[in-house]
């Protein structure tokens, strides 16, 4: 009896000391970081430009129901503009194709009313869960002096970003622009940029500047707002008399900012629980 009880004992130890050493395995550490790599941030896009081979860190941003994919390196950019990008797949001239353009040292060629099918965008895969576009492109494009460009075996897969500003007046009445664009005034050190948001149906639009500065702040209160308002199409409704603009990233990049806003109108309304993400 005390031999088979030595010997149980001597099992059950054995299968602790596998089950322990199972645990930290190192193999599989190995195998975690194989799998992080697999979610590193698509930024792919490349293509042959007058028969020769480019390749640049691809950008896209979607605005309401369209998307802009860009990239530059080597001295040139390839910049197209698509419609309805979640409905459609394949987009010419006329056909989702808003724009194209392709810009060489100081010439830039853009789309022309010619042959439909000489330029022509697919999307091939479109992954709206993780934001990610795939897909190819051609794109046949003439400068003002009738001269042609060509993009040819064009290819990205990129993740893209939302573009978006929301808001609420006086904290009841929800704010969403339809459309975003920002404006940069190069010419200023340190930089300005400002972002616009404009809400077609109230025909509201929401302006704020905000200033890039080398250091890590990244508040900028009344006094570093050069400009912040609420304006129509006929009319400047106020500005601003107070308020506070918090970046929360700034990828300088894929030159995408996100952050929160707030701000008290002259006429006493309040523009409240801002947030934005803009492209510039």
């Amino acid at each position: 009896m005390k031999c088979f009880n030595i010997i149980f004992l001597v099992v059950f130890i054995l299968f602790l000391y596998s089950c322990k050493k199972e645990d930290f395995d190192p193999s599989r550490y190995d195998k975690l970081k194989y799998v992080a790599t697999i979610y590193q941030k698509a930024t792919e896009l490349n293509a042959t430009i007058d028969g020769e081979a480019w390749q640049a860190v691809g950008k896209a941003v979607v605005d309401s129901a369209s998307i802009e994919i860009s990239g530059q390196a080597a001295g040139k950019k390839i910049y197209f503009k698509i419609e309805n990008f979640k409905i459609q797949t394949v987009f010419k001239i006329n056909q989702g194709l808003d724009s194209a353009t392709i810009k060489k040292s100081s010439s830039t060629a853009t789309l022309t009313v010619g042959d439909p099918e000489a330029s022509i965008v697919t999307i091939t895969r479109l992954d709206t869960v993780n934001k990610q576009i795939e897909g190819t492109f051609e794109l046949a494009l003439e400068n003002t002096s009738k001269e042609k460009t060509t993009a040819t075996k064009g290819y990205f897969k990129i993740d893209y970003s939302e573009v978006f500003m929301k808001a609420n007046f006086n904290g009841t009445q929800p704010w969403q622009a339809d459309t975003v664009w920002t404006k940069i005034d190069s010419t200023k050190d340190p930089l300005v940029i400002t972002m616009y948001g404009k809400n077609i149906l109230s025909d509201t639009t929401i302006s704020i500047a905000m200033i890039l500065t080398q250091s890590s702040r990244t508040s900028f209160k009344e006094t570093q707002l050069p400009t912040a308002k609420v304006s129509s199409s006929t009319k400047m409704l106020s500005n601003r008399t107070g308020g506070e603009l918090k970046i929360i990233t700034n990828n300088p990049n894929l030159k995408i900012i996100t952050g929160t806003f707030y701000f008290q109108l002259a006429t006493f309304d309040a523009v409240e629980s801002g947030r934005f993400s803009v492209s510039y």
